[in-house]
Parts: C-alpha cells; structure tokens; sequence
C-alpha cells in the first residue's frame, strides 16, 4: 500500500467512525445518558475485565496450539504478544494489530514473520467459523425478538439454515485444504474463472493464504481441537458482555444479547474504522442492542456502548504497554514492519 493510498485509508477509517458516533448520539438525549452513566453500578466492571482478560490468555493458549508443531513457544510470550497486539490495534490505524503481534512474537519466540501469519491467518478462519455457526443456531432457534405476524420471522429460520450450511461449508473447505491443498486450490482456480479477473486473483489469492495457515497444523485432530477452543473462547467472550448489561440494571436482558451484541461488533468491524475501533464498535453495540426497545432505553445502549468498549480499551492497552516496554519492544519498529507488510 503507497503512502497516498494508506493516508487514504486513514481518512476513511475516521470518516466512518464518526458516521456511527453520529448516528448513536443523534438519538440519545444526552442528559439521560449523563444521568444513567451516573447511576451504574460499576461494580460489574470487574468480572467483565477479569473474563476479558483470561479470554486473552485462552486465545495465546490456543495460539499455542497452533504453533506447536512449528516450534514450542512459552505461553507467557504468547500472552504478552497478543496483548502487545491488541494494545497496537487500540492506537495504531489500519488494524496494524495483527501485524504487530507477528512481530512481537518474532523477537520474542524466534519465530519467522511467515509462520506467525500463518497462524494469525489460520485464527481469523476459525473465528469466522465460530461465528457464523453461532448466528445460525440464533437465527435457527429465533432467540432475537421478533413479531410473530412479520415475514422477517418466518425468513430468519431459512437464514439460520443457509448460516448454518455456510459455516459447515466452511469448515469442509478448511478439511479439503489441509487434506488435498493443491487439488482443492486448482478446483477453486476453474470455480473464479467465472469472475472478473481482479476478482478471481483476490479470491484465490485469500485461499492460498487459508492453505498456508492450515499448513501449519499436525492433522484433523488439531482442527478439531482448534474448533472446540474457539467455540469456547467466543462463548466466554459473549458472556463477558452479560456483566456490562449488568452495570446499567438490565436484568431483563436474555443471555442471547450477549450474543447479538458479539456478533453484530465482531462481523461489522471489518467495516474501515479508527484506531481502536471507536465509533464504529460504539454504533454497532447500539444497533444490536435497539431490537430490544422494551428492555433497553436509547440511553441504556449508548451507556452499555461507552462502558463496554472503554474498560477493555483501557486495561488491554495498559497491559499491552507493560509488556512491549517489559519485554523491551519497540512500537516504532513494529510500526514500521506493519506498515511495510500493508
């Protein structure tokens, strides 16, 4: 990417995210909004940052695995490299983040940059199947509120089984990568001749990089294994949300929000956005949460926007900041690698 097209993209990232802090407070009064951030209780803070912060450990437990076969790294490194990570995603642009935790991990585990994408590459494919899998049980079993009379309805149960045909998709791609790498590659080389040239490089391009990440893995069993942590990792991360709807008295809240809410955030950042995906983490928590107007206010969302992205903003760049100075890193480095790998 040319320095012209990364300011660029800078600009955009800002553009966006102040569409979506538009957006929110334009329908908040914000008096209310003072008077309920006045009135938590913040107490719920804690086990939300307690639960956030062991989700940090479990996603280096996983990573871990993942690396394994390449080489055995300690699971201290892994954790101050993904919070090194997190913390650079918090105040760098362009979600320099990932690209950052590659390096972190380079000089900390003397590990090539190639091996610690693909394992990064290989992580972002199993949330995404996590994901997906969990929206269709949602929308399989309409645990969102909906009127019954409505056609939207009757169309989320065909939504939730084209989810689920998806992610199960997915997944069998990932097998027929890892088992026949070339074979399936060449097979989806004839499939994107149908799209336009540029299209088609872009897609096989991604799935190469897919193929490479699943190069790094022992066998079937690993993917397995790979699978049930990120389930769990993702459950854990949902409920750690349940606590902040705690802070403003929603305990009429089904447990389901939490999910509505990680996945609406989690799917809708890819979205261009500033560092620290502030305004458009803010936006989306808002919109999640406005399909529950009979248990939560307009200034209840925007108060469980605020507080939910700034407890983890603030601990996971205070840790991370801990870490790349403890461990003797340096962001203008990391920086500099990131943005030669954009």
């Amino acid at each position: 990417m040319t320095t012209r097209n990364r300011r660029l993209a800078i600009i955009l990232g800002w553009l966006v995210s102040l569409v979506f802090l538009y957006f929110m407070f334009r329908k908040i009064d914000l008096e209310e909004l003072w008077r309920t951030l006045q009135t938590a209780n913040y107490l719920w803070v804690i086990p939300n940052i307690l639960i956030v912060m062991f989700t940090m450990f479990y996603r280096a437990f996983r990573w871990q695995i993942m690396l394994d076969p390449i080489k055995r790294i300690g699971l201290h490194d892994l954790f101050a490299s993904t919070m090194v990570g997190f913390m650079a995603s918090n105040i760098l642009p362009l979600r320099m983040g990932e690209l950052v935790r590659a390096y972190s991990i380079g000089r900390l585990g003397n590990l090539s940059r190639s091996a610690s994408f693909a394992t990064i590459v290989l992580e972002r494919i199993f949330d995404v199947f996590t994901l997906l899998l969990m929206l269709a049980i949602i929308m399989i079993f309409r645990l969102v509120p909906l009127n019954p009379e409505g056609d939207f309805y009757h169309l989320t149960v065909y939504g939730g089984y084209i989810m689920l045909a998806v992610s199960i998709g997915l997944f069998l791609l990932l097998v027929f990568l890892k088992v026949k790498s070339e074979p399936t590659l060449a097979f989806l080389a004839k499939v994107t001749r149908i799209f336009p040239e540029g299209l088609s490089s872009f897609v096989l391009d991604v799935f190469s990089k897919f193929a490479e990440g699943l190069s790094v893995l022992g066998n079937l069993k690993s993917m397995i294994r790979i699978s049930i942590h990120s389930i769990l990792l993702w459950l854990l991360t949902a409920l750690s949300n349940y606590f902040i709807f705690l802070v403003f008295g929603l305990n009429d809240l089904p447990i389901t929000a939490s999910f509505v809410v990680l996945i609406v955030v989690t799917l809708g950042i890819v979205l261009p956005n500033a560092p620290g995906y502030v305004g458009v983490y803010h936006g989306l928590v808002y919109i999640a949460l406005s399909i529950y107007p009979h248990e939560v206010s307009k200034a209840d969302a925007g108060g469980v926007a605020i507080i939910m992205h700034g407890a983890q903003y603030v601990v996971i760049t205070a840790v991370g900041l801990y870490y790349l100075y403890s461990r003797h890193l340096s962001l203008r480095e990391a920086k500099t690698e990131a943005e030669d790998a954009l």
